[in-house]
């Protein structure tokens, strides 16, 4: 036990287990979810420069397009390759995808707080871009936004394939399997794949100043290929963790 005190708070036991920074951590994270990441009218003309830089970096970039379908090898960490292959051309269904992973849903908003999502009200009405600029910007941004799609839906393929493995005896179009591969998405998401959320995203990236949006610009695939390298690393002398961290350093 971390206390022999039975009147020990959450929040000593915290600080006991792993220090005054994990709970202050925590205290920042809980404020974000409920709602203490707002803007800050003072920086409007610099979040407008970082959000025209942003646009400016992505819009009609082959590279960034291109680079997209990449992230499958990350999601290799923890999903066989030989589903990934296998589903190479199998349909690619996006529209379900989005019906049992609310992860889907966030990256199709692109939010949170990237500077070029839409907003939920935008999202909801599936408001179209109207005048030059928004429809500029919606062209600019297609091919790497569509990529983006097939590839998860590429592993979304994948999960349902390796799932029909694991459970022969499920109605593969039945809610409890589909359900089931929503679960394995977003377990594999969240370990390997990029997408923008508060709980995705480090305290640092969180950060409404100036610097701390200009110095975390395009920061999120580093820190999640940190994050595995570390999760790696921490678990390598557990069961299974040496065989993990070989796949996750591949």
């Amino acid at each position: 036990t971390l206390a022999d005190d039975s009147r020990a708070t959450v929040r000593s036991l915290i600080e006991q287990k792993y220090g005054e920074s994990a709970k202050k951590y925590i205290a920042t994270l809980l404020t974000d979810l409920n709602g203490g990441v707002r803007n800050d009218n003072r920086a409007s003309g610099t979040d407008y420069l970082v959000r025209m830089y942003k646009k400016g970096a992505v819009a009609a970039s082959l590279s960034t397009a291109l680079q997209q379908p990449t992230s499958l090898f990350r999601a290799m960490a923890m999903i066989s390759p030989k589903y990934i292959a296998a589903s190479t051309f199998s349909k690619r269904d996006w529209d379900e995808l989005t019906r049992y992973s609310g992860v889907a849903v966030i990256k199709e908003m692109g939010r949170f707080d990237t500077d070029v999502g839409r907003s939920n009200i935008d999202w909801l009405h599936k408001k179209h871009p109207r005048g030059f600029m928004e429809r500029l910007d919606a062209a600019s941004v297609f091919l790497p936004e569509q990529l983006d799609r097939l590839t998860w839906a590429h592993l979304w393929s994948a999960v349902k394939k390796e799932q029909a493995d694991l459970h022969p005896e499920m109605d593969k179009q039945g809610e409890a399997f589909l359900a089931l591969c929503g679960e394995r998405f977003n377990d594999i998401v969240d370990h390997t794949q990029v997408y923008d959320s508060i709980l995705s995203r480090s305290q640092l990236m969180r950060g409404k100043d100036a610097m701390s949006k200009m110095t975390t610009s395009f920061m999120a695939e580093p820190t999640l290929a940190i994050n595995m390298l570390y999760n790696a690393a921490a678990g390598f002398t557990k069961p299974g963790g040496k065989v993990k961290a070989a796949k996750v350093m591949a």
